[in-house]
């Protein structure tokens, strides 16, 4: 038997407490970070803070209509990205455990077993869009990076928006560490040998590990490029009051002289 599991980001962030409050379907587990859902007809819903909804066995307007019911509770809600989603095949029933390309193969239809498939989903559709943002900001450090190096005296005029450059990077740069290890893999998996042979190989199918670190590698860059702004304005504060020690020195010295 043929289902499909399919993530996709609907949002920056949503609002679980309410969430929570707002759905009547069965609640299968909850933490401040997550809702899995029991839809009824073996169909399930796993909602993520971070904006990630993954269904199972959802027509796709059965998914428009969740979708609506859930942007209230978004913050800068989004139009579907293809780039930003992940869908998967599960066949439940079938004589042996194995994934291939385009699906998983169970032999039974296990909720843990399921929403271990979602979660891995999840990961790695909210993964892609974090490795997004760091090539951006690698884009953005590099170009200011440029500009720093080619046309550094109109740097020293702008203080304002270069101080606004580096705290607008540094704040992406610090949530997405913050967040980047925040999909723990479910209790369950450390008690069963079964699941945690599964989530092993979920984590390879889904690259979460190369994901993570190819992540990592990219905040690196980041980080290094803030460094060199930091000492592009410490340098520059450090000349600026040199020269008005200079002058004072020299205005000292021309009211001494004046006196005398």
């Amino acid at each position: 038997m043929k289902k499909n599991a399919f993530a996709l980001q609907i949002a920056e962030s949503i609002d679980i407490d309410a969430c929570k409050n707002h759905f009547k379907q069965t609640l299968l587990f909850s933490n401040r970070d997550e809702l899995f859902f029991d839809f009824e007809n073996q169909k399930y819903a796993y909602i993520f803070k971070y904006g990630i909804l993954c269904v199972f066995n959802f027509a796709s307007n059965e998914l428009d209509q969740l979708r609506q019911q859930l942007f209230k509770f978004t913050t800068h809600a989004k139009l579907i990205d293809s780039s930003l989603t992940q869908s998967i095949d599960i066949i439940i029933d079938a004589e042996s455990f194995r994934i291939d390309f385009e699906s998983v193969h169970l032999i039974d239809n296990n909720i843990e077993k399921i929403r271990l498939v979602m979660h891995n989903a999840s990961q790695s559709v909210l993964l892609d869009y974090y490795t997004g943002i760091a090539e951006q900001l690698i884009e953005d450090t590099a170009q200011y990076t440029n500009f720093i190096e080619t046309k550094r005296t109109r740097l020293y005029t702008d203080d304002k928006k270069h101080k606004h450059f580096v705290e607008k990077v540094l704040n992406s740069k610090n949530k997405i560490s913050e967040n980047l290890y925040i999909f723990d893999s479910p209790s369950a998996v450390s008690d069963d040998e079964t699941l945690t042979k599964l989530n092993t190989e979920l984590k390879k199918k889904f690259e979460v590990n190369d994901k993570h670190k190819t992540i990592s590698q990219k905040l690196n860059i980041v980080k290094e490029n803030l460094e060199f702004f930091k000492h592009i304005t410490v340098h520059r504060k450090s000349s600026k009051l040199k020269w008005i020690i200079i002058v004072i020195v020299i205005l000292v010295l021309f009211i001494l002289k004046f006196i005398k």
